[in-house]
This record gives C-alpha cells, sequence and structure tokens, in this order.
C-alpha cells in the first residue's frame, strides 16, 4: 500500500446498525502486480475506521460483479445492512485512522483523493468540537 492510513486494530466485526459508512471504494496500488482490493471508510463509537478486504478483486472486477444472497446486485453507492454482511463474511482487516501522521505530517497528499481529504477534514473537525465540549 503506497499511503499511510493507520495501524492495525484487531477488533470484533461492528455491527451495521453501529457504523456509519461513509465510502466503500477499491484500494490500488502496485507491487509485483497491481493490485485491487475493496475497501470501506466508517465511523464506529465516534472513531474513524479503514477497512480492507482480504478479498482481491480479478481483472476489471468491481462491486457490480458482486451478487448479494437476495439476488440484488451490491450497491456500492448506497450500502446497506445487506451489503455490509456480504463483505464482513469476506473479510476485513481494520486500521484505526491516524489524521496526524496520514494527513498533517505527510509533504505528499496525492495519494487521496479529495472526497476522502472532504469527509476526513470534517470528521476531525466534528471530533475536535466534541472532544471540547465533552
Amino acid at each position: 500500500m503506497e499511503r499511510y492510513i493507520g495501524e492495525i486494530k484487531i477488533m470484533k466485526d461492528p455491527k451495521f446498525d453501529d457504523i456509519q459508512i461513509l465510502w466503500m471504494t477499491n484500494e490500488q496500488w502496485r507491487d509485483s502486480r497491481n493490485r485491487n482490493f475493496p475497501s470501506v471508510w466508517f465511523i464506529y463509537e465516534g472513531i474513524m475506521y479503514w477497512g480492507l478486504s482480504k478479498r482481491e478483486f480479478k481483472w476489471f472486477e468491481d462491486y457490480s460483479d458482486l451478487v448479494l444472497s437476495s439476488g440484488k446486485s451490491f450497491n456500492q453507492w448506497s450500502p446497506g445492512k445487506e451489503e455490509w454482511e456480504y463483505m464482513l463474511e469476506l473479510g476485513y482487516e481494520y486500521r484505526v485512522f491516524d489524521y496526524e501522521k496520514a494527513i498533517l505530517q505527510t509533504d505528499d497528499l496525492d495519494s487521496w483523493c479529495d472526497y476522502e481529504i472532504q469527509f476526513i477534514t470534517e470528521w476531525n473537525r466534528n471530533k475536535n468540537i466534541d472532544d471540547l465540549l465533552k
């Protein structure tokens, strides 16, 4: 992986009702070959997490190729409980997002898209306000 997100967190998979999914996307990088894994950004108990699926997408495969147990197509853009549980069955490695190291202490934000920067900044602002009000 080309960018630092945070330290790995060993945790039990959170239930859908306890999280706020921010974005389901793909994490792509190149080592000896091109790699493409489903990933998810979510908030759980006020903390931002990033999950990397243990399942690797094949060449040209994406979420639209996934079929849920109900027979519906996977909805990456508005994932619900069924999509979350489907991905949990495939397995995730979770990382606790480290705003300080990932964003503030880097000289190169080129590996971050504008949408990620937007929801990360918003979450960090809200977290700081909540921390001040406690």
